[in-house]
């Protein structure tokens, strides 16, 4: 029942977003009836080609969703890499909802607008921590901004510190957990989690929906290309040759090798799994310092002449410049005068 309601969504989401060109298609429907003779055949063929068109279009996503839904259900630890804006989270909160295909239990660590995800910490995969639990079989587990929590960059010093994790990392599988986490660049992530992992996740390009006024109802979805990889070793090989490539002024190919374990296909992303959580959730870190400030007054830079330069150059802050412009000490005189 599951698959059939997914299938029906997916349906839903995918004939939505060529809607557009449904309607076009009945217009040349309507005035087929008419016409006659040749103009009546043109528009005709027209029709059989947006049919094929729109059924391939159709089958495509939809193999595409089920695909990436069985590909992180069968990889235990998964990591997504991308720079910046290409759909990290969004693609999280896509997985947030369709892994429900197969599992009630799913974890985060960022706040979704979802009653039936729970919420997740990096405590409760910490076998040395004795108050929060590992998620139960069958867990999905996102886990965002995973350098904010462990920096991948000093992987020894890490280490010392969060030791109690790497029992989880190694028997995630046999818990029956699926666990993602995303990281801005693969050298973020954790040694141990980049190592293990058996999944890696690109997103490669997102196309937005365009807001315009009068034509929200036909851009209401995100369609996203993204490219998997079974192996960080695959991922890197294909990004040295994406830069040589792009270095020779050619095109980077994206071209699937199942032999290798590589995949490169787009999917559908309704706007409204986008409005499931807020990505500037964090930003309240910034009342934390704010609050604790007791002078919180603010200059223009017109009133920086009114200033002193003793005053200028407490306000700019600038260390270097405060030690070397420091008065020196007058040393006394030994005898008097």
């Amino acid at each position: 029942m599951k698959k059939f309601i997914f299938f029906f969504k997916n349906y839903c989401y995918i004939s939505g977003s060529m809607l557009l060109f449904s309607l076009i298609d009945l217009l040349l429907w309507i005035i087929s009836l008419y016409c006659v003779g040749l103009v009546f055949w043109i528009l005709f063929v027209l029709q059989c080609i947006y049919f094929v068109w729109w059924l391939w279009k159709n089958i495509f996503y939809q193999l595409n969703s089920f695909g990436l839904v069985n590909f992180v259900w069968d990889n235990p630890l998964s990591v997504i890499i991308g720079k910046l804006g290409t759909g990290k989270t969004l693609l999280l909160t896509y997985l947030s909802q369709t892994m429900k295909l197969l599992t009630d239990e799913i974890y985060s660590n960022y706040p979704l607008e979802d009653d039936k995800v729970k919420v997740l910490t990096f405590k409760n995969l910490d076998f040395t921590d004795r108050t929060k639990p590992v998620p139960p079989d069958d867990s999905v587990i996102l886990f965002d901004e995973s350098y904010l929590y462990i920096d991948g960059t000093s992987p020894h010093d890490e280490k010392k510190v969060h030791s109690g994790k790497i029992p989880w990392i190694v028997l995630a599988r046999h818990f029956g957990n699926r666990a993602l986490f995303t990281a801005q660049r693969e050298g973020m992530i954790w040694n141990n989690i980049r190592q293990l992992a058996s999944g890696i996740i690109i997103p490669i390009s997102l196309k937005k929906p365009v807001i315009k006024k009068g034509f929200n109802f036909f851009n209401r979805f995100f369609i996203m290309q993204i490219g998997i990889f079974q192996d960080i070793t695959d991922y890197e090989i294909w990004k040295t040759k994406s830069v040589e490539r792009t270095a020779e002024g050619k095109r980077v190919k994206h071209k699937s090798d199942v032999g290798l374990g590589i995949r490169f296909f787009k999917i559908i992303i309704p706007l409204e799994f986008a409005n499931k959580y807020d990505s500037q959730w964090l930003k309240f870190v910034r009342d934390l310092k704010n609050d604790e400030i007791v002078n919180k007054k603010e200059y223009y830079w017109s009133e920086i002449t009114k200033l002193s330069v003793k005053e200028r150059l407490e306000l700019f802050d600038i260390d270097i410049l405060k030690k070397n412009l420091k008065p020196k000490k007058e040393k006394g005189n030994g005898k008097d005068d």
